[in-house]
Formats: structure tokens, C-alpha cells, sequence
């Protein structure tokens, strides 16, 4: 916390996540699963891998789970195949289903390390969502925000109710800020004029919400990054 306030630091603080894809499916896998790591190599801060099919989850994604380390979930149903099925998305409730079960499992591993250990946890971008949700996935995002933006404005501001809501519960509940990430804010995906519509205005709404918290790092991930380089955008109190 010290390095994050621009004070003198004894080291440089390292910390480092990763999926295992068969401890990610209930809050009691993905909580030892964390605490082990946490204890074995003694991170300097915490960043729980939360499975990221959670949030699609809470707006009808299923998928078959998986039992191997290094091996994917499998899409069995993809929500979203039309504009109009865009349009009718609605918000959800934030504290059930998939992210409930994440809240609970921030929980367990606020208990278990204690109040020393900052953490931060994971928060996708409305737009990073919604090819998870759409049957063409990425490819078809795009096309709908050219082709029906209103579609996808009412679809990002019902997903923002929901995820601003669970960002504050995350924030209550041990977090010390937001991983907050995105994957379409590029230019092989999106325009300047995009993004200025699709992901600022929806992202900040989120955003506001957990701004006096004192370690949000925001994720932006793209071809010419890793799935692990990011920036800290933290406001100083």
C-alpha cells in the first residue's frame, strides 16, 4: 500500500495470478485454491482468479465446467442471437447466482488471510461481457454497436446496474479495490468514437462507485498484451 501511495518500500511488491480452471467452479475451491498460493509463495497482494464465464453466467450463460487444470470451460448455450434478444437483456441480481458465489468466496478469503493482505477483485467491462454472450461472440459485438447501437447502449445500462452493484458489494465485503478489465477497448476492435460510446460512459458508471477505495487497477487487454499486463488507475484519497 505504501508503493501505491508513493512512499519509500523496502522491496518491490510482487504478486501474480493465473487460471486453474478446475479450482474455479464454487467459492470453496476458488477460496483454498487462493489461500494456498497465498501462503506458499507469501504475495504481497492477492488477485482471486475468478472464473470468467461468472458475470455472462448471470444473463443465461451455460457451459459444461472443467476438471483439468490447464483446460477450458465448454460453451453449451450462448444466450444472445439476435439484436432484439439484445434488447430485451435486463439487470440481475448482483448478490445471487454466479456472482453471489463470488461474493462469497471474497468472503472466505478475506477471513482466511486476514486484514494485512490487500486484495483485489475481478470486474468486467459491460462491453467484455457481451460477446460472451452473443452466439458470434466478439465479431458479432462489434457489427451490432455499427449496425443497432441502441441495442447495445440498452444491453451495456442493464448490465451497469447489475455490476456497479456488485462492485460496491465487493468493496464491502473485503475488497480493497477492482481488477477491472476490459478486452474490446483496441483499435483492431473498436474506434476512438466507439469507445467514447460503448465503454467510457458504462465503465465509469461502474467505476464512480468504488472510487475512494485505495487499489483499483484497471485491465486492458489486447494482441499486443499479455493476459496479465495492466495499469493502476487508483484515485489518491
Amino acid at each position: 500500500m505504501a508503493a501505491l501511495r508513493g512512499e519509500p518500500v523496502d522491496r518491490v511488491p510482487v504478486s501474480l495470478w493465473l487460471h486453474n480452471f478446475a479450482t474455479e467452479n464454487s467459492a470453496e475451491t476458488l477460496a483454498g485454491e487462493t489461500v494456498r498460493l497465498a501462503r506458499r509463495f507469501d504475495w504481497d497482494f492477492l488477485k482471486p482468479q475468478s472464473r470468467a464465464q461468472c458475470f455472462a453466467e448471470m444473463w443465461g450463460l451455460r457451459y459444461a465446467p472443467s476438471n483439468e487444470r490447464a483446460t477450458q470451460y465448454t460453451v453449451t448455450h450462448a444466450p444472445l442471437a439476435t439484436a432484439a434478444d439484445v434488447r430485451r437483456l435486463e439487470p440481475a441480481d448482483e448478490g445471487s447466482g454466479a456472482l453471489g458465489e463470488q461474493l462469497r468466496a471474497l468472503a472466505m478469503i478475506r477471513k482466511a488471510v486476514g486484514p494485512d493482505t490487500p486484495i483485489i477483485w475481478t470486474v468486467f467491462s459491460p462491453l467484455m461481457i457481451l460477446p460472451f454472450l452473443l452466439a458470434g461472440g466478439r465479431a458479432q459485438a462489434v457489427a451490432l454497436m455499427r449496425s443497432d447501437p441502441t441495442a447495445v447502449d440498452h444491453a451495456l445500462a442493464a448490465m451497469v446496474v447489475t455490476l456497479a452493484g456488485y462492485a460496491r458489494k465487493a468493496v464491502e465485503s473485503g475488497a480493497d479495490g477492482l481488477f477491472y478489465a476490459t478486452n474490446m477497448a483496441t483499435r483492431e476492435l473498436s474506434s476512438a468514437e466507439e469507445c467514447r460510446r460503448f465503454q467510457r460512459p458504462y465503465d465509469l458508471s461502474i467505476l464512480h462507485g468504488v472510487d475512494s477505495a485505495p487499489f483499483n487497477l484497471l485491465h486492458v487487454c489486447g494482441r499486443a498484451c499479455s493476459s496479465t499486463s495492466s495499469s493502476t488507475i487508483r484515485r489518491r484519497r
